[in-house]
């Protein structure tokens, strides 16, 4: 009785030892390594071994059964499944959170070396990179109906593509692939695959299009060479320096620069003190999993608050210039000038023809010099009284009150003949200058007005 007691404390010691190791594993990263993250938790993969924490404190330790050796990788992930694969295409290792497994299995492609990972459709995709000599501005997909990676179509014509590079910056935003920056080639040169420059231009790809659309060129120059990349950050990409960070929201078309960041904790991620180096970024937690390098030469995986990296100083700018629209201008500026000419041919060239009215509203001086002084009056009367109709019997009160009524008909009937004749005269013209018809009060009487 006494030995099974021993054997059982012997038992529970060596189990707790074991437990108390599996959270506590013995880091044994170097340099080949590659840090992600999925949901809330955190992970590096080094040839041998896989560590995993759910809170960057506790740490377990799995045998790396993948295949992958050289961690040239790249990660992705919606809110189903988090991805694995050759950071130039080939192998994918897929995460649901619980376990991981193989979903596409076949050697690295070695096509599109520091391309741009990212989700579209629940599927990975790369944009770029640099493989079998050449630069890339493609966009390579896993389809899972063909189980394997394929090219996806474009509309915008070859040379309206945008320049193939590597190691540059972007991420998606909904429908829309953004990217920018970047190493390519200087197309002016001759033999310009041994010339390679930085590239400063911003692009936009419509997944619903399928075309491209140049947004811009930088404003301010980046040293990419002092930079650690991290794309699909937000809705652009950050970079990390040992001094500062950036913050490229392309589709803001803004630029935030960090002043204030850890440059002593990023120092200790990078042996040659320049670059900083094994860093990811966990979006869903808005963290970093950051490997510092210890005295021993291993490497130790710290997990740090966003705003604890990059300080709370930040100077806000604007990303990229717009191109100046020429073809827009040109067509806005064709139609306009089609239009003045068409209506310069069609309307303009007409003369401009004056009414009687406004042609006896402007002469009144002149008009007043040939009418006596009832025809005057009795004008004056129709023209104040324009739009609307004057009756006879209130022009005829112009007349001496002694006279009968059938001698102010006579008097205003020829008065007006007169009126009539000499503003014709006056007009140049034997057009009716007046309108004479029965009143619609009394038809018994009459009235006249301008026609």
């Amino acid at each position: 009785m006494k030995y099974k007691r021993i054997l059982l404390l012997l038992l529970g010691l060596l189990i707790f030892a074991t437990s108390f190791r599996a959270q506590n594993p013995v880091f044994t990263i170097r340099e080949n390594n590659f840090p992600f993250a999925f949901r809330d938790q955190y992970f590096v993969l080094t040839p041998d071994t896989l560590y995993i924490s759910n809170d960057g404190i506790l740490w377990d330790a799995e045998e790396n059964t993948f295949g992958l050796r050289q961690m040239q990788l790249s990660s992705v992930e919606d809110h189903s499944a988090g991805y694995v694969f050759h950071e130039s295409g080939g192998k994918i290792i897929t995460y649901n959170g619980t376990r991981f497994s193989v979903q596409h299995n076949s050697v690295e492609f070695r096509n599109q070396y520091g391309g741009l990972p990212f989700m579209h459709n629940k599927s990975p995709h790369i944009f770029g990179g640099y493989g079998l000599f050449t630069h890339k501005n493609i966009i390579s997909a896993y389809d899972k109906l063909q189980l394997d990676w394929v090219k996806v179509q474009v509309k915008t014509p070859i040379n309206s593509l945008p320049q193939p590079r590597f190691n540059l910056c972007g991420g998606l935003s909904g429908e829309d692939l953004y990217i920018g920056l970047g190493v390519g080639i200087d197309e002016k040169r001759e033999n310009s695959e041994s010339h390679q420059i930085q590239l400063s231009d911003f692009w936009r790809f419509s997944f619903i299009t399928k075309e491209w659309h140049l947004l811009g060129t930088i404003k301010k120059s980046i040293d990419l060479r002092r930079y650690f990349r991290i794309n699909n950050y937000k809705e652009g990409a950050l970079l990390l320096g040992l001094t500062d960070a950036y913050y490229l929201d392309m589709r803001g078309n803004r630029m935030y620069r960090y002043t204030s960041v850890d440059g002593s904790m990023l120092a200790e991620t990078s042996k040659n003190l320049s670059v900083p180096g094994s860093i990811a970024y966990n979006s869903n937690t808005d963290k970093f999993i950051v490997l510092i390098i210890k005295d021993d030469g291993y490497r130790m995986p710290l997990v740090v608050n966003a705003d604890r990296l990059l300080g709370d100083s930040i100077e806000e700018s604007k990303l990229y210039e717009t191109p100046f629209p020429y073809r827009i201008v040109i067509t806005i500026a064709f139609v306009m000038i089609t239009a003045i000419l068409l209506i310069y041919y069609r309307w303009g060239r007409r003369k401009v023809v004056k009414s009687h009215l406004q042609k006896i509203s402007e002469t009144m001086p002149q008009i007043e010099e040939i009418l006596t002084t009832e025809e005057f009056s009795i004008l004056r009367m129709i023209l104040n009284s324009h739009p609307q109709p004057v009756q006879f019997l209130d022009l005829m009160s112009i007349f001496d009150p002694k006279m009968s009524y059938e001698s102010h008909k006579k008097r205003l009937r020829s008065t007006l003949l007169s009126i009539d004749e000499k503003l014709k005269k006056h007009l140049h013209t034997n057009a009716d200058v007046f309108d004479i018809a029965r009143s619609k009060e009394d038809r018994r009487n009459k009235e006249i007005k301008f026609l």
